[in-house]
């Protein structure tokens, strides 16, 4: 069944979605159960793993931007070129990524040339918090076909460091003539053909910026809006991290610039949950301190201290957050996405459509671990397996308001979720009687009753659960 097109059950029913048992599963109409296995204790996840915690322009290289940054859970910083900044970075355990890219702007760049990069290289290599170069950010057609050599070179001489490209959006990536031969999709695998396949002993990182809540005009009133090919955008690089076996990073709208609205917490954990539900694995704050056309930035380039505490104690809390299970999170691999509408739409329209699920193509009609799912909001279930063939998921309220935060408010000109309801999502695991769920951070134990997972999540939440079998 098509997630997009579930059958309405009346005012007030919620939209009982079933999802089809895949092959792996046995015959036609085998129980699921036979796939969850059945455990002596629950999971146990230990491994040291740490998320990618990035900012775009990074504050004073200053011993207080460094306790700011580190109390707000940042751990590596773009674009930064000083030896005074290396020095901080190597005492704090931040990396740093030096830009490689020698001119900004819209026009296509010029990468630098191997020996440029082979003299950055001696100037750093010394450096604990070298985390590798940022070769180029979002680059053009015209630049992939430089990227065999770099990406070889690298992986022969460098390979102890990353090899960093931040790729464009599909929102902005047609808006360059030389891009328009190539869809968005045939340009991340042309990447990936000529970047990812020459980097086998190093890390291998798809990372894209997709920034998608905007400022818009209804009525007469400003309200906030959403890029529609945002999940696009998502799927796209998720897809092709799980074939060329990639990590994933995003960016995060962080500051108002341009017609992108402010952000707060509860903003911010939606971008993030919604971008984990699509496996994303890492994330950087754009921008986090600096940017001439920025406004209202939360830290002082200048001296690195706060300068809008609302939003740093926002990255604060969010950053910690994902930070306190990312050790869990990170031991899963993203498989894919379920998409479910919300019976509250459905029952006010029996033709709804999410915007953004329409303009995907690529996500799952079915698990083999789930035989049902509800919810009463538009909602992402993220489908992921950590080593021993666990499941796990990433479950996200999808609701977004249409409303902004109205003057006198903490951060007027905001998303105000304050305006939406709680989702309540039902997912049925056949066989499953214990589930393990990390909320805001925190891990806690749930009884499953004959095999359904309840859960009520806030506006902007994400949960992430992992059901399991205990011998009895």
């Amino acid at each position: 069944m098509n997630f997009k097109k579930t059958m309405r059950l009346g005012s007030g029913a919620m939209a009982l979605v079933f999802v089809a048992l895949l092959g792996a599963c046995g015959g036609e109409g085998t129980s699921p159960s036979s796939v969850l296995k059945e455990l002596d204790a629950a999971p146990s996840y230990t491994q040291e793993h740490t998320m990618r915690i990035g900012i775009w322009e990074a504050p004073a290289a200053s011993e207080t931007s460094f306790r700011y940054m580190m109390d707000a859970g940042v751990n590596m910083v773009w674009n930064v070129d000083s030896a005074d900044y290396f020095r901080l970075a190597d005492l704090n355990g931040i990396k740093v990524y030096p830009n490689l890219a020698r001119n900004f702007g819209n026009s296509l760049k010029q990468l630098s040339t191997l020996e440029q990069t082979n003299q950055k290289w001696e100037l750093y290599k010394d450096h604990p918090s070298f985390g590798g170069f940022n070769y180029v950010d979002e680059p053009g057609c015209d630049n992939i076909a430089d990227l065999p050599l770099l990406a070889k070179n690298h992986n022969q001489n460098f390979k102890d460091r990353e090899f960093v490209v931040n790729l464009y959006p599909s929102s902005f990536y047609y808006q360059h003539a030389k891009n328009i031969y190539n869809s968005y999709e045939e340009y991340v695998e042309d990447f990936c053909d000529n970047a990812l396949v020459n980097l086998p002993d190093t890390t291998r990182l798809l990372s894209f910026d997709h920034y998608n809540i905007k400022r818009a005009t209804k009525n007469g009133e400003t309200v906030a809006a959403l890029s529609d090919n945002w999940l696009y955008t998502a799927e796209v690089i998720a897809h092709y991290a799980k074939e060329y076996d990639a990590d994933t990073h995003a960016f995060l709208l962080t500051c108002e610039h341009y017609d992108y609205l402010p952000q707060t917490y509860e903003s911010l954990r939606w971008q993030a949950y919604t971008y984990m539900s699509y496996g994303i694995r890492g994330f950087s704050h754009f921008t986090y301190s600096g940017g001439g056309f920025l406004i209202d930035p939360p830290v002082d380039v200048g001296t690195g201290v706060p300068k809008n505490e609302p939003l740093y104690q926002a990255v604060k809390r969010l950053d910690n957050e994902l930070l306190a299970w990312d050790d869990i999170y990170l031991a899963f691999r993203w498989d894919n996405v379920l998409q479910v509408l919300g019976s509250d739409n459905l029952a006010a329209d029996g033709d709804y459509s999410n915007m953004l699920f329409d303009y995907t193509s690529m996500s799952a009609e079915s698990s083999p671990y789930i035989s049902s799912v509800t919810a009463t909001k538009d909602t992402l279930v993220g489908l992921f397996h950590d080593g021993n063939g666990n499941p796990g998921f990433m479950v996200t309220n999808m609701d977004f308001p249409t409303a902004v935060m109205p003057e006198g408010t903490e951060v007027p000109g905001a998303p105000d979720f304050d305006t939406l309801g709680i989702d309540e999502i039902r997912i049925k695991v056949d066989g499953a009687n214990k589930a393990i769920v990390i909320r805001e951070g925190s891990v806690s134990e749930m009884k499953v009753q004959e095999g359904t997972i309840r859960l009520s999540l806030a506006p902007s939440e994400g949960v992430f659960v992992i059901p399991y079998r205990i011998k009895k």
